[in-house]
């Protein structure tokens, strides 16, 4: 698996607090760049099986557009991490969401994340959110840092 994360913070935090053997973590530095994006590639290819890639960011309508970015360039489709509904209504705060019909409309990650911002009236900033291991997510419960 791999899991891309946004935040500087919350990667530091997922690679300490939430290791696991099976899973690469690559900090995008919110848009990935060039760079980011051409390694994404070399690891999407160089794996003996097709890895799933999960993404971590921001429940705004620019982590929508991140997650849409990545799926656009990579060919693939990506997982929301931590990003789900019920996270969001836990931790998530009223703040202006701008626009997201449009988003909300298309299909993979981008149109998941902002009809979960459509569906709760909340955004969400990752740093909020305590790391758990991949594909722990949903069913679990996070806790809320310094919670």
């Amino acid at each position: 698996m791999i899991l891309t994360v946004e935040n500087l913070t919350s990667f530091h935090r997922q690679v300490r607090e939430a290791r696991q053997a099976d899973v690469c973590v690559v900090y995008t530095g919110g848009f990935p760049s060039l760079t980011v994006l051409r390694a994404l590639r070399h690891l999407l290819r160089a794996a003996p099986t097709p890895p799933r890639l999960f993404h971590w960011g921001d429940v705004d309508a620019g982590g929508a557009r991140i997650a849409g970015h990545l799926e656009d360039s990579l060919g693939t489709a990506v997982v929301p991490h931590l990003m789900d509904a019920s996270t969001v209504r836990r931790f998530g705060r009223a703040g202006r969401a701008g626009d997201v019909r449009a988003l909300s409309r298309r299909p993979g990650a981008v149109g998941i994340i902002a009809r979960t911002i459509a569906e709760t009236g909340l955004l969400l900033e990752q740093e909020a959110v305590d790391p758990v291991p991949v594909g722990n997510a949903s069913g679990s419960v996070p806790h809320q840092r310094g919670g």
